[in-house]
């Protein structure tokens, strides 16, 4: 949304612990981990019991673009030097085309058929 070339984002502290510092009057961006944690214990009857929970806990995380330091590594090289580091996957495609898979591309979203066995 704010249009960072980069892809990485850190916190505040972990970015301090890589030798960077976000620079005064930057706003980070809220990221939220929600998950269930699967819990059993045992009753005093000896039963066990599902004593699952979720865990909600909440960061502030700033992209590489918003700080100062030696972060030459997070950052996004120049155009140039992305098409002078090309990568053939010759090898992969060939793995890919050997599985006969039935491979779709199109859409909005991750999809997967297990009645037609193919993925688009």
């Amino acid at each position: 949304m704010k249009g960072y070339e980069s892809r990485w984002w850190a916190t505040l502290r972990q970015w301090n612990g890589l030798g960077g510092w976000v620079r005064n009057g930057e706003k980070g961006a809220t990221i939220i981990l929600y998950k269930p944690v699967p819990k059993i214990t045992v009753n005093e009857q000896g039963d066990e019991q599902d004593d699952s929970f979720l865990v909600l806990r909440s960061w502030t995380v700033f992209n590489v673009a918003q700080v100062n330091g030696d972060l030459d590594r997070f950052r996004t090289p120049t155009r140039r030097s992305q098409e002078a580091q090309f990568i053939n996957h010759e090898a992969a495609e060939q793995v890919l085309t050997a599985t006969q898979a039935d491979i779709r591309f199109g859409g909005g979203r991750a999809f997967y058929s297990s009645s037609g066995d193919f993925e688009r």
